[in-house]
């Protein structure tokens, strides 16, 4: 995985660069003082995961995010305990707290590179059977506009008609092509290519108004193919 260092103490530049140089799964991409020169290097380089400081001066690191359209994967670095909830509505994938050991880096490094291979696994499988009456029914998913939540059930939306199926959301997600869908919301998900246009609060697909949760909307944008 190609790394990114943002950090504006030299020390804990010089701790990350020498951890990630005992962590083989890892490479360094660059190591910078500031977020306005990280915005830089990911306009020119490809990077998979950033071990972000939060507060740095002239740009901290929630602004960093905030400002990039599509970020990798970031694990926090930081003195303060105050950002784990705005660590958690931006989908960060772990959160650091200086100083920290060589171990506890490990740990955060394993699940970033989980969700690495769990997101670069080619997608095999392109279709699903669901229970309809006394018989199964193959539905692609390239048929499936979105999914919502109802009560126990979720209700498969397709231009053909709705199926309803006994599942949890997150066991459903978890059989998604992750490269075609993404969760908007606690009760939505939809894919992709079906999204008409996106508002702050709400995305539009086929007449229908879906929710943007504020938890999902930094997920949301990362897997757009934004200009």
């Amino acid at each position: 995985m190609k790394c990114l260092i943002v950090d504006d103490e030299d020390i804990s530049r010089k701790i990350l660069e020498k951890f990630i140089e005992q962590t083989p799964p890892l490479k360094e991409v660059a190591s910078c003082s500031s977020a306005v020169d990280a915005i830089e290097v990911l306009g020119n380089e490809e990077v998979d995961l950033i071990f972000l400081d939060i507060e740095m001066p002239e740009m901290n690191g929630i602004e960093m995010i905030e400002a990039v359209k599509k970020m990798p994967q970031i694990i926090f670095v930081t003195v303060s305990q105050n950002y784990a909830l705005t660590a958690f509505e931006h989908n960060v994938t772990d959160y650091l707290l200086k100083p920290f050991t060589y171990e506890r880096f490990r740990t955060a490094v394993d699940k970033a590179v989980e969700i690495h291979l769990t997101r670069s696994e080619p997608d095999l499988s392109e279709h699903v059977f669901v229970k309809v009456d006394t018989k199964l029914l193959k539905l692609n998913f390239s048929d499936i506009d979105f999914i919502e939540a109802s009560r126990d059930y979720m209700q498969l939306h397709t231009a053909q008609g709705k199926y309803l199926i006994y599942t949890t959301m997150k066991s459903l997600e978890n059989k998604l092509p992750q490269k075609k869908f993404v969760r908007v919301h606690r009760s939505f998900i939809v894919q992709i290519d079906r999204i008409k246009d996106i508002t702050a609060h709400n995305l539009l697909i086929n007449n229908r108004i879906i929710p943007i949760g504020d938890k999902y909307r930094n997920q949301l944008l990362r897997k757009l193919n934004i200009l």
